[in-house]
């Protein structure tokens, strides 16, 4: 509940933040937060007060507050010296504009919660109930770290695309393999197991470290798609399209639903993989969607702000 509050807070200012260009506060943010997070972790190791799951809730929420203030100090510096009261020329006069712009971002959002839960339910139902869901929950969570370090490209789409957008597509170009590469490192080098086993404390020869290469190994689609998937949204919130992500979310939901179906039903002892091939292919799904609806945009020729005309 209260990791909610403040990454509002931090997101309000991170926009301001990343609208100045001033996103090397983003990095020291993150900076205090990670060290704030490990001497909390120490605390609880060194007091043996790990006894349940809240303390890695209090964990996480102690780095959100940190990186909450940073983003705060920052970004009240920036709203009273360098943001005008109202930028010269905007058509903006109304907070049901904006509202008309993020309702569907809360919509689809909303749509995007229920894709977790709803895969580690399916997962309950598999060959190795434990195994599925600890296996998934450890490769989903190294595939979102590799996806983290590059999930600021709509920022790179919003700021710049309109300035050059050859430039801005040939960044993503460059960009795009890498999160696919990362996770590809882990699952065909030793690497990936030494990881696992040395710093994750996963037993070495074990069900579970198969488990999690063999789900990783899934995840490289993910992997793959969301810089691109990222990109499009994007282009989507640049030209006030927003509507068209509640479209591409459910498409992604369904199509989760659809791979954990038949994968439980014909496959069960694919275990955590199930979830892998399952949020891997709805993010497909969501590409697809939003491909398309950016053809139908070109095609059309719409015009800025709410129109796209490249």
């Amino acid at each position: 509940m209260f990791v909610s509050f403040f990454s509002g807070v931090r997101c309000l200012y991170h926009g301001v933040i990343i609208y100045h260009l001033r996103t090397k506060w983003l990095t020291i943010g993150m900076g205090f937060r990670l060290v704030g997070m490990a001497l909390v972790s120490w605390y609880f190791l060194a007091t043996d007060q790990v006894n349940s799951g809240s303390v890695g809730a209090i964990i996480f929420l102690t780095g959100m507050i940190i990186e909450c203030l940073v983003s705060m100090v920052e970004g009240l510096h920036l709203v009273r010296h360098k943001l005008p009261t109202k930028e010269p020329g905007h058509d903006i006069e109304r907070s049901g504009q904006v509202f008309e712009f993020y309702r569907p971002l809360v919509f689809s959002s909303l749509i995007a919660v229920v894709i977790g839960p709803a895969i580690n339910a399916f997962l309950g139902k598999s060959g190795d109930m434990m195994l599925a869901i600890s296996s998934y929950a450890i490769a989903s969570n190294l595939a979102q770290l590799m996806q983290s370090f590059f999930s600021y490209i709509h920022q790179i789409v919003l700021n710049f695309y309109r300035i050059d957008r050859v430039l801005v597509r040939k960044f993503t170009l460059a960009v795009a393999f890498f999160p696919g590469a990362m996770i590809g490192l882990m699952c065909y080098t030793p690497f990936g197991a030494w990881f696992l086993v040395h710093l994750m404390g996963i037993q070495a020869n074990s069900e579970l470290l198969r488990g999690i290469l063999g789900a990783m190994h899934v995840f490289m689609i993910m992997n793959l798609i969301f810089p691109w998937l990222d990109y499009c949204n994007g282009l989507i919130m640049l030209f006030n399209q927003t509507k068209y992500m509640i479209l591409s979310q459910s498409c992604n939901l369904a199509t989760t639903l659809v791979v954990l179906v038949v994968l439980i039903f014909f496959a069960p002892g694919l275990n955590g993989t199930i979830g892998a091939w399952a949020q891997s292919l709805g993010c497909a799904a969501e590409l697809v969607v939003v491909t398309l609806a950016l053809r139908g945009l070109t095609r059309h020729r719409l015009r800025a702000p709410n129109t796209l005309s490249a």
